[in-house]
């Protein structure tokens, strides 16, 4: 357990050493378009993923493999044809794409690979990985250092490649397809997919209003907090990952899940706090609005919390639908508050965005009778 740790800390020191490097040596339009256009891709992603993750971990918990083979052909093509979308609206010269691009597709098999090999506890991976960290991260540092995105996304390429090569002797990939399987799990995937996309809209919102209307500068700003509270997010979501199949296997471990991951956010929280403003205030002191806005965004994380150990309590229960609702009034309280505002600047946007996952994540679980049954075992 504790290699796997190791790994995520390696592996987000070595991202924010280059992040830090970057924000110095290039210019904040250019970080900032580099920045965003990597943050769609992980959008797509993430909406792809989401689509399937959690129906995989539910059929795997029954020991059964096939949802996850075929899930891996639909997620490619997917992931595909969005980005056939990006590359028409996407502002970056056709190098930054390509790499970014090629990245981004093969880290869709490496985490793919890494819910089986989570599911399973087969850490031992985990070694050949740190190797591979350990002999790339001398030459990204470098490549960042004297401003060359070129070879840092390339080095980050060749990282990811062979890490998926090191996972491939644990757990073994399938590119198959079933329309008879498309058929008979069509309903759960469309529900799953809705819900995916508009959550994960949701959680992207405030950087899509950021970049869109104030621009890639200002964007830069508000990469730096969320950045940060990626990290954050990074290390809390690696621990529920740890917990969320004992959360699945008995039925009363929904209250202990919210308590133990809620202290770990808040602890992590309060701990980076000085770091962040050290952080900013000296090495990139005019990203200076970058500390409040990162205090909001973790905040928020508390109601993606409870939100998502309620998730889990709904699906178990085949109740997907009340994801999508809770998108859509979580986006509606972003959007509402902005209007009553009524200036539209970055911390603006990170407290309609704090707003909007606290209805979203905790207020709506009383709208719903199966909101209110969760809410009645917790407090039992």
């Amino acid at each position: 357990m504790r290699i796997v740790f190791f790994e995520l800390f390696l592996k987000i020191s070595v991202g924010f050493v280059c992040f830090s490097v970057l924000a110095k040596k290039i210019d904040k339009s250019l970080f900032g378009d580099l920045l965003f256009w990597q943050s769609i891709f992980a959008y797509c992603s993430i909406v792809i993923s989401s689509t399937f993750d959690s129906l995989i971990i539910k059929n795997l918990s029954l020991k059964s493999r096939c949802f996850y083979d075929y899930s891996l052909s639909l997620k490619i093509i997917l992931f595909l044809s969005s980005s056939v979308v990006i590359f028409y609206i996407s502002k970056l010269n056709f190098t930054y794409f390509l790499l970014v691009f090629l990245g981004s597709f093969f880290s869709l098999f490496y985490e793919h690979q890494e819910i089986f090999i989570r599911f399973k506890k087969r850490y031992k991976s985990y070694s050949g990985k740190i190797v591979i960290l350990c002999c790339s991260s001398p030459i990204k540092i470098g490549a960042c250092f004297y401003g060359r995105i070129d070879l840092y996304l390339f080095v980050s390429l060749v990282e990811v490649f062979f890490a998926i090569l090191v996972n491939s002797y644990y757990v073994r990939l399938v590119i198959d397809i079933s329309l008879n399987w498309i058929v008979q799990n069509s309903i759960s995937l469309t529900k799953t997919f809705s819900s995916g996309f508009l959550i994960f809209t949701f959680f992207r919102l405030d950087q899509f209003f950021v970049f869109a209307m104030i621009g890639s500068k200002e964007y830069s700003i508000y990469a730096v907090a969320t950045r940060f509270n990626e990290v954050l997010n990074s290390f809390v979501g690696l621990y529920s990952r740890l917990l969320i199949p004992k959360i699945y296997s008995k039925e009363d471990g929904y209250r202990e899940g919210i308590l133990k991951i809620s202290i770990f956010h808040i602890l992590l929280a309060i701990a980076s706090y000085p770091f962040v403003y050290a952080y900013i205030k000296f090495w990139i002191p005019s990203y200076y609005q970058s500390f409040g806005i990162y205090a909001l965004l973790s905040i928020s994380g508390l109601a993606l919390i409870f939100g998502q150990i309620r998730g889990i309590y709904f699906v178990k229960r085949s109740k997907l639908m009340p994801d999508i609702y809770n998108a859509i009034f979580g986006m509606s309280s972003f959007v509402l508050v902005l209007f009553f505002i009524g200036v539209i600047d970055s911390f603006n946007i990170a407290i309609a965005y704090l707003v909007g996952f606290l209805v979203s994540g905790f207020i709506t679980t009383f709208i719903y009778r199966t909101g209110i049954d969760f809410w009645k075992l917790l407090l039992k």
